[in-house]
């Protein structure tokens, strides 16, 4: 007996430190993670929670069982590395991720300055010194470092042990099961059009018109086939973020971070602007059609229901949907190491949100967002012809948001540059075009080509913009510099549709090339001149806490001097959407 408990003494700490990191990265991790973003997801918990608890118990056997092989002293150096990171990613998730970029929001990646980069490598080598140093000069004198090591991992078990359950039960419903709500966006008619009237509006995420000169330079004649377009060179989007840009768009209600983000967008949709816009729409016959990956960009927490009226192809019906288990186990592991990785390795684990997009889809009723998908459901099904309605289509797509696309606009795994991208998201734009063509709707269709926005930084602040009007046709793109904005959208569409645009203000057709106007661009931000806030959404706090107004006039130059300059105005924000 006193030889079996001596035998468990020597290997506990093996035991002890594998469990922990396996604990921490392939269960708690995951969930916690889950957990604090759970209306951002469409899966529950059970989709990946009974995977992610066997991968963490083989891990651990797997781990544990091979380190004990080991000669003594090897196996000490191992138990010791393997607490030590253990150690260190506790502390880098509970005490240095303040700041970290969201998952899915930069293009580029995870980038972070050497300024950063070495304290925090630093950290994580002094803590596997001090671990490995307990093992090893403390050895002989009773196990001190192994009891320390084990008493310690023990305590960090029990810890995160309390707070996994604390979270199973604490969770909101949602978490837990599908909603019963059956109202929701169908792809049905993605790849349907109007035999009469279509106002189509292809939203390209993320697309500066500052990509332009770059991508001309690589790839020669990109953007030839887009010849009977008017290109406006200096488009304003007016918000930086699909949030709140997408919803402006289509509403044309400015933002009011002063109150709640679900109460903004409740009125986005009921003011009288906006309901007396649809149900002229939908008088002329048109159908509303929009297509996007997430929903909530344009109701936030709010029932899908709400849009119902509005929105054609929010429907109540039952969708069956398909979880893809491999996908989401791999993504919530990967997501997972990324918040506990050193600052040096997080771009190892960086996710974009291509990459979790297709864990669950409807089945036959799925809205193709990424520019390779959609290009493939075109591929497949071509255009249908409606002779009885005319179409307002929305069509939101990936974009440049994230670089995944070879220049033919397919998938391309190991990841792309951003000239790639755009050149496949450029043929993804012409073969719809060529589709709309085919099925004889190109000449009688107004075709507005933009994105939500562009970049953050010199000079790509500006989105693309080309507009196509009925039965126009040029050689060669004509430009404009004309100062137009996303807040035109509204009134532009009214006249495309032939109706009373006065209401809502001027068209983009209503400003002339080197005419001055006054336009105000919004950026958000973390200040640290003001209190933090929470996301609208999630119990956690908001990656920013306000935004900043820039008026100008001109075009991008003159933009840029007033952001060097500081903003006209800041206004707090009460809710962060992120």
């Amino acid at each position: 007996m006193v030889c079996k408990n001596m035998k468990i003494k020597k290997y506990a700490v093996v035991f002890v430190s594998w469990f922990l990191l396996s604990f921490m990265l392939l269960l708690f991790g995951p969930t916690e993670l889950f957990f604090g973003n759970a209306t951002q997801f469409k899966f529950v918990v059970w989709d990946f929670l009974g995977w992610q608890a066997g991968l963490c118990v083989i891990a651990t056997l797997v781990g544990a069982g091979l380190t004990c092989l080991l000669p003594e002293r090897v196996r000490l150096v191992v138990s010791g590395i393997v607490f030590a990171i253990s150690l260190a990613g506790y502390i880098q998730i509970m005490f240095l991720n303040k700041g970290l970029d969201l998952l899915g929001m930069n293009p580029e990646g995870y980038s972070v300055s050497a300024g950063t980069v070495v304290p925090n490598l630093c950290l994580w080598l002094g803590i596997l010194l001090i671990v490995l140093g307990m093992m090893v000069f403390l050895r002989g004198k009773k196990e001190i470092g192994e009891k320390i090591i084990g008493y310690l991992g023990g305590i960090l078990v029990l810890v995160q042990c309390v707070a996994f359950i604390s979270l199973l039960l604490s969770g909101n419903k949602e978490a837990f099961s599908r909603g019963e709500d059956d109202w929701h966006f169908t792809g049905a008619e993605q790849y349907t059009v109007s035999e009469n009237e279509n106002i189509i509006l292809l939203i390209l995420d993320y697309f500066s018109n500052g990509y332009l000169p770059e991508e001309l330079a690589q790839y020669p004649g990109a953007t030839d086939f887009l010849h009977d377009f008017t290109y406006y060179s200096n488009a304003d989007c007016t918000y930086f973020g699909t949030y709140p840009s997408l919803t402006h768009m289509l509403t044309g209600y400015e933002m009011n971070p002063t109150i709640p983000i679900n109460e903004w967008f409740t009125q986005c949709w009921s003011n009288d602007k906006t309901t007396n816009f649809y149900e002229q729409v939908h008088k002329k016959g048109y159908k509303v059609n929009v297509y996007t990956e997430d929903s909530m960009l344009l109701r936030g927490t709010n029932e899908v229901s709400m849009l119902a009226g509005t929105i054609s192809n929010v429907r109540d019906l039952t969708v069956y949907v398909e979880v893809n288990t491999k996908l989401l186990v791999k993504t919530m592991v990967k997501m997972s190491c990324y918040r506990f990785a050193p600052y040096a390795l997080k771009s190892v684990f960086y996710t974009n949100m291509g990459e979790y997009a297709d864990i669950v889809q409807a089945k036959d009723d799925q809205i193709r967002h990424q520019n390779y998908s959609f290009k493939e459901g075109l591929q497949e099904k071509g255009l249908t012809v409606d002779k009885d309605s005319n179409y307002f289509i929305v069509q939101h797509l990936m974009g440049i948001h994230e670089y995944n696309n070879t220049e033919n606009g397919e998938l391309s795994e190991e990841g792309t540059s951003r000239e790639e991208t755009i050149k496949g998201c450029l043929t993804v734009t012409e073969c719809y075009l060529d589709a709309l063509k085919e099925a004889g709707v190109y000449d009688n269709a107004t075709i507005i080509i933009t994105a939500d926005h562009g970049g953050q930084e010199y000079p790509y602040y500006q989105p693309i913009f080309y507009v196509k009007r009925p039965n126009e046709h040029h050689e060669t793109s004509p430009q404009t510099t004309a100062p137009i904005s996303h807040n035109d959208l509204l009134a532009t569409y009214a006249v495309s549709m032939n109706l009373d645009a006065d209401e809502y203000g001027y068209s983009i057709f209503d400003f002339e090339d080197g005419q001055e106007r006054e336009r105000t661009y919004w950026l958000r931000a973390m200040d640290s001149n003001y209190p933090a806030n929470r996301c609208y959404c999630e119990d956690k706090e908001g990656a920013e806490n306000v935004y900043r107004a820039y008026r100008y006039i001109g075009g991008l130059e003159e933009l840029q001097k007033k952001i060097l300059s500081g903003p006209d105005m800041v206004i707090e924000q009460k809710e962060s959407f992120y």
